[in-house]
């Protein structure tokens, strides 16, 4: 794959990444971009109003992680669920469905993901129509869709094309092509335009034949240009993947900081400071696979997250920059007893940079270790004692980690445009990116509850954000965890 930056590469991987997250296959976004892009030339689009198409077909679905845990929730299994979903199939597969409207259950979370996507599409560096045009991604023609109820030609041109575009390759994988020529006919006036739909449902059976032919990866990077920010940092880079996955899960918000923070203090008592950057990179991306994971499935002993490591390799693949990295994140879960996740590595085939990586992700995975932003000495010391982490770790490497946190590590803080929020706001903020409930930022505060909502009001206003998943990432890219 040619790539022109590693602004281009992180795109590829979020996309990869989103397609498993949604059900779909790794070429799902780009088959959907370089179909989009017929669309949009079959209708006269513009020259910016293509490369922007292409652009919002690769991270659309970037956001997924934002809302996981509640399409866990409401669906069962938020992949499955969702895959369901987008192929116009009953989502409620492996649970019941809502007692009240489902259109109603869905517009918060489809208002987390859309918010979500635009603030990774704008760290990558994508035009700022990306990000305009992503809050309309679920709108339909009628007004009938989410989030905001917009119809006709009030939805972004864009996500216009890019909306019949995902659909038809969908419905053109799982119906066969003339049956998703007669589901985008149905919906024309509905979904889409109607003269979109009725053009697209004749070319449709031509442009998919097309995509046979050519390296759809390829070609919808190619067709990205150039992005708005200067080309990222390795580690830079690693952090956007590392903050994508960490909302996935609750309570793991931050977690790919900490780990980089880790790395960081041990890296100099191991002797292996040439590594640095690289270990700070396998750190904060070797949770990746868990995209592909549904959130009721994530544990460690369940059969799904066999295939973490699995997952996390294909995805960084499309990184080429990050090199020995991938393979340091891939064996991430590996254990030096054999028992873990992955290629059951032992010992002898587990580099001292590699199990640095598995004590560091160890730590920053377990509920007890991170509570409310603060690192447990004690209970990470337990953690390994335990009958369930011995034999498993490196032994010197724990000592090392233990020795470098010490045991009064105070909590991370979080520093964020002082011009911007008060001091109050900010260490409500902190506290938001760690995953702390509300009640449990009050009791912190020795606030009222009703007071932490007043604040976390003034905080989406300025932050220009309405969920709080959309205001966790900003505040992780806005500040940073400091080092002790």
């Amino acid at each position: 794959m040619k790539t022109q930056s590693l602004n281009h590469e992180v795109l590829a991987a979020l996309a990869f990444a989103g397609d498993l997250s949604m059900g779909q296959p790794p070429e799902h976004s780009p088959a959907v971009a370089c179909l989009a892009e017929k669309i949009a030339t079959e209708f006269g689009a513009s020259e910016a109003v293509k490369r922007c198409t292409v652009q919002l077909s690769l991270v659309r679905w970037a956001g997924c992680t934002a809302n996981a845990r509640e399409f866990s929730d409401l669906l069962g299994d938020d992949v499955r669920g969702r895959a369901q979903m987008i192929a116009d199939r009953n989502p409620f597969v492996d649970a019941d469905p809502p007692a009240g409207s489902l259109h109603a259950a869905i517009e918060p979370l489809a208002l987390a993901h859309c918010e979500a996507t635009a603030i990774l599409s704008e760290r990558i560096g994508l035009l700022p129509e990306v990000a305009e045009s992503v809050m309309d991604i679920f709108e339909a023609w009628d007004g009938s869709g989410l989030p905001s109820g917009k119809s006709g030609e009030d939805i972004a041109e864009a996500a216009q094309y890019v909306a019949l575009a995902g659909d038809a390759e969908v419905f053109s994988r799982t119906y066969g092509v003339p049956h998703a020529c007669v589901l985008i006919s149905s919906r024309a006036g509905k979904r889409y335009d109607t003269s979109l739909a009725q053009k697209a449902a004749i070319r449709l059976p031509a442009w998919i034949e097309e995509l046979k032919s050519i390296d759809l990866l390829d070609v919808s990077i190619s067709s990205v240009g150039e992005t708005n920010r200067p080309e990222l940092s390795g580690e830079s880079a690693a952090l956007i993947l590392g903050d994508f996955t960490d909302i996935k899960v609750p309570g793991h918000e931050g977690c790919c900081r900490v780990a980089v923070e880790i790395v960081e203090k041990v890296v100099p008592k191991l002797g292996l400071e040439n590594a640095v950057s690289k270990l700070k990179i396998a750190a904060a991306v070797a949770g990746i696979g868990r995209v592909a994971v549904s959130n009721t499935k994530l544990s460690l002993s369940s059969e799904a997250s066999l295939l973490v490591p699995h997952w996390t390799e294909r995805i960084l693949s499309r990184i080429p920059e990050f090199g020995a990295a991938i393979k340091l994140a891939g064996q991430a879960y590996e254990r030096l007893d054999g028992r873990g996740l992955g290629k059951g590595l032992a010992a002898q085939s587990l580099s001292l940079e590699a199990r640095l990586i598995q004590v560091v992700r160890a730590v920053v995975e377990a509920p007890d270790c991170i509570v409310e932003g603060k690192i447990k000495v004690e209970a990470i010391r337990s953690m390994f004692a335990s009958e369930a982490y011995a034999g498993g770790f490196d032994e010197r490497i724990i000592e090392a980690v233990l020795v470098s946190l010490g045991s009064k590590r105070k909590r991370s803080k979080f520093h964020a445009n002082e011009e911007l929020l008060t001091p109050r706001e900010t260490e409500v903020l902190q506290q938001l990116a760690t995953g702390v409930p509300n009640k449990q930022i009050a009791r912190d505060l020795g606030v009222s509850p009703k007071t932490v909502s007043t604040h976390l009001e003034r905080i989406y206003l300025k932050l220009d954000v309405r969920t709080r998943a959309a205001a966790t990432l900003k505040a992780l890219e806005m500040g940073q965890f400091s080092k002790h």
